[in-house]
């Protein structure tokens, strides 16, 4: 195997990738619902927009509709892995890690976005599925139930989305070039009234974030229907 592993790719690397590459963004966009011009921020430090904001850690992305900044959505990201081992032992690695998103999105939610995500990026090393072809070696179902038993069993807010993305790397080569993505819901968004300093705080963040920002607003153009 000479490609790096998919569960190797660090979790910072494989929003932007979800968010910015073609048909893994068209898939999120239309699950999240983002308008036609979203713009995205990653890693976006929270006290940037409530001075005094809880929330543990970085906002993982921020999508902000220029036009309706009273409608933002913050993102959280938690990875779960499933290395080759996984598809025999249906034990995946960092299933914990949904119990802290679980509590992250519900920060996030008290800060009063206008929807809040938690996303569970399932990440499979499928490459030695040799037995099957390509679009069958994503997780299998022993692997699906474990994670969603785990989200099942997590108090999650009720205005909270909870969904999941299946990232499969079926052959030896880099995600970017070959992987397989696809999306199921646990748990769908409530809109809520954004308060009205989150949106001035919001307001604040678009003017101050430079060009050389790590938070750089990249602008999304999802895909036109044919």
């Amino acid at each position: 195997m000479n490609a790096a592993p998919v569960q190797d790719i660090h979790e910072a690397e494989l929003a932007r990738w979800l968010f910015t590459e073609r048909m893994p963004a068209a898939l999120l966009a239309s699950e999240l619902r983002f308008a036609p011009a979203t713009g995205l921020a990653f890693c976006v430090d929270p006290s940037h927009l409530m001075g005094d904001a809880r929330a543990p850690g970085d906002i993982d992305v921020l999508a902000i509709d220029h036009a309706r900044l009273d409608q933002a959505i913050a993102i959280e990201i938690k990875r779960v892995k499933l290395p080759p081992k996984a598809y025999l032992t249906a034990q995946p690695n960092k299933l914990q890690d949904l119990e802290k998103g679980c509590r992250q999105v519900r920060l996030l939610r008290s800060m009063g976005f206008h929807r809040c995500y938690l996303v569970v990026a399932v990440v499979a090393d499928g490459r030695e599925q040799t037995d099957v072809g390509f679009p069958f070696r994503g997780p299998p179902p022993a692997l699906v139930k474990v994670v969603r038993d785990k989200l099942r069993s997590l108090p999650f807010h009720p205005d909270v989305g909870v969904f999941v993305v299946e990232v499969t790397q079926p052959v030896d080569k880099d995600i970017r070039d070959s992987g397989a993505v696809g999306i199921w819901t646990h748990q769908h968004a409530q809109d809520v009234e954004q308060p009205a300093a989150l949106t001035d705080g919001l307001r604040a963040f678009l003017r101050a974030v430079p060009d050389s920002s790590p938070a750089e607003l990249s602008r999304f153009n999802p895909p036109r229907s044919a």
